[in-house]
């Protein structure tokens, strides 16, 4: 099983205006893929966050 990365999530010691914690780690649901919108919450392969909708 791989593990795809997401850019955008952070530890939650260096949340700077992020937009979520999602399991103890600052992500922005507005535009991280493997929490767009919401914890969990990942886009199809090939789409991408914006605004927190995966298009």
């Amino acid at each position: 099983m791989f593990i795809r990365l997401d850019p955008h999530r952070f530890p939650v010691s260096r949340h700077k205006g992020r937009r979520g914690n999602c399991n103890g780690f600052c992500v922005d649901l507005q535009s991280g893929t493997q929490n767009c919108g919401a914890c969990g919450s990942a886009c199809a392969p090939g789409q991408g966050c914006v605004a927190g909708k995966c298009q």
